[in-house]
């Protein structure tokens, strides 16, 4: 049996395409296997398949979708197994096409790496004709989907640039530039096309056709976003005016690096939220772009001076910085919009006014929880000093799937700062009743200790945030999760509580599904990074 999620949802055993009935079961399905392999908890598949209309009957509902699932895929159904504390699929990584498509990437990505030009191609070529249209195209507006879908039509973006540059390498500049002109046409932002287009065309013979499309890939940049072209495209302009000979021959493809993107709207916080940006970057060897999303003129001639500073003290100390700054009523969308044009591992927001009041998320910040693939940190006081050199990163830490991000992003800081990672966990209940998280901590512990080498300890505190302040009392920052109830309950007593009364910065996290600043280098060719 074959699964396919690159295109519409599809199933087959053998030749024969199996009858799936009704939305809910396709949903579940398609839930499923974007998590092949890992436990889907029983309430987040309620939350994901039932979106904001959740059954009255609750886990019962679940267990009969899940049963007529398994009925529907006939001998196959006991692929879906129960596992505590929900449900996963049990597929080789060859029966679905996410998979396979990965695989051929990787191996045309190596190949290419190696100069292997003829077979790279090959491979790209076989990887981008198992997608059937766009990704998960019958949940255009499930908002389970909408991650999955950027991230994965991201990588499909990519692996078309690859086959691109495999073939300039092949030497058949002249027969891409025809795709090449459609393709900076249908995605105007981005600069690796552009640099494509320009090396093909200056390949043909065509500098001044190549300059040309060098300024009119500047115009666009500064014009929509009001950023200048990266480092890429400066110096191969440079090389076009100079004729540098290596143009000539066959160049190495290279992947964009990894980007933290700091997005605020507060000039008090735009610098403190840009050293943190610089710190995770720094550790990542990703580039950080710095953006200022104002209501007004006057508000964006404010906030200039601070991003040209910010940017100057970069280039001095040679550091890769972008900054950019422009007006705007929907900061959410041009947030989310920000994020997945460049193809961000982390975005970073300053925490809107109201919300460390224990107040609802606005829409606009929520629908950029909903759609942005990368993770969100969203953080609060800023602007407070959180950058002593030697005190520690806390994470307060109970194994939710959700802890599970904050726990990454921790230990990303931490190592960045290069300093200790400090997990706490609850005391056990007086006089019985509840045990005490030592086993949990030590687990997560000796797994950071063991894959990121960071220098974690474990402390036991009471309850909520009262426990979680005493046994940060010395902390750089504190990063906790965001709960999966967001929509409705926004930060929660609790973590505003947390916000409020820490004497650091505090950086609230929602889980993303791009690759983060730890994972290993081959998972930037996969859609999901496993955190646990």
């Amino acid at each position: 049996m074959e699964f396919g999620i690159l295109g519409p949802l599809e199933v087959r055993r053998g030749d024969e395409l199996v009858e799936l009935t009704g939305a809910r079961q396709r949903a579940l399905l398609a839930v499923l296997l974007l998590r092949g392999g890992e436990v889907v908890p029983a309430e987040r598949l309620l939350e994901d398949v039932w979106a904001d209309e959740p059954p009255r009957a609750g886990s019962t509902a679940l267990r009969v979708r899940i049963s007529q699932l398994r009925r529907a895929l006939g001998p196959d159904g006991d692929l879906i197994a129960t596992r505590a504390p929900g449900y996963l699929i049990a597929i080789d990584p060859a029966q679905l096409d996410v998979r396979r498509f990965e695989r051929l990437t990787r191996e045309g990505d190596q190949a290419l790496d190696r100069g292997d030009v003829d077979t790279a191609a090959g491979l790209f070529e076989q990887a981008l004709a198992l997608w059937r249209g766009p990704a998960l195209a019958d949940f255009p507006y499930a908002a389970f989907a909408q991650g999955p879908i950027r991230r994965l039509e991201e990588l499909r973006m990519g692996a078309r640039e690859q086959l691109i540059a495999a073939e300039l390498a092949r030497g058949r500049h002249g027969r891409m530039l025809g795709e090449l002109r459609e393709l900076v046409a249908e995605h105007p932002l981005r600069e690796r096309l552009w640099a494509h287009l320009i090396l093909a065309l200056y390949r043909d013979g065509r500098q001044a056709d190549a300059l040309e499309a060098y300024r009119t890939a500047r115009r666009t940049l500064t014009e929509e976003v009001g950023i200048e072209p990266g480092a890429e495209l400066r110096t191969l302009e440079r090389q076009v005016l100079n004729q540098d000979p290596a143009l000539d021959g066959a160049v190495r493809a290279t992947r964009a690096a990894r980007i933290v993107l700091a997005v605020s709207s507060d000039e008090s916080s735009i610098v403190p939220l840009a050293a943190v940006g610089q710190t995770l970057a720094g550790d990542a060897g990703a580039e950080l772009i710095v953006s200022a999303i104002v209501p007004d003129e006057r508000s964006l001639a404010s906030i200039a001076p601070q991003l040209h500073a910010l940017r100057e003290r970069a280039a001095g100390a040679d550091r890769e910085l972008r900054v950019a700054a422009f007006t705007s009523d929907a900061p959410g969308p041009d947030a989310t919009r920000l994020a997945t044009e460049h193809d961000t591992a982390l975005l970073l927001l300053d925490a809107p006014p109201g919300v460390l009041d224990g107040a609802r998320f606005d829409e606009s910040l929520s629908d950029v929880l909903r759609a942005v693939a990368a993770d969100v940190a969203i953080v609060a006081g800023a602007e407070r000093d959180g950058f002593e050199p030697s005190a520690p990163v806390v994470v307060p830490f109970a194994g939710h799937d959700d802890d599970w991000a904050a726990l990454e992003a921790g230990a990303w800081l931490a190592r960045a700062r290069g300093s200790s990672l400090r997990l706490v966990g609850t005391r056990a209940a007086p006089r019985g009743g509840r045990r005490d998280a030592s086993r949990l901590l030590a687990s997560a512990s000796l797994a950071l200790q063991r894959g990121v080498r960071v220098a974690t300890e474990t402390v036991l505190a009471a309850p909520g945030a009262d426990g979680v302040l005493e046994a940060g009392a010395d902390a750089a920052f504190v990063v906790a999760a965001i709960s999966r109830r967001w929509p409705k309950e926004g930060l929660g007593p609790e973590r505003s509580a947390l916000a409020r009364r820490a004497r650091c910065p505090v950086l609230f996290v929602r889980r993303g599904i791009s690759p983060s600043g730890l994972a290993p280098p081959e998972a930037r060719t996969r859609f999901t990074w496993s955190r646990t």
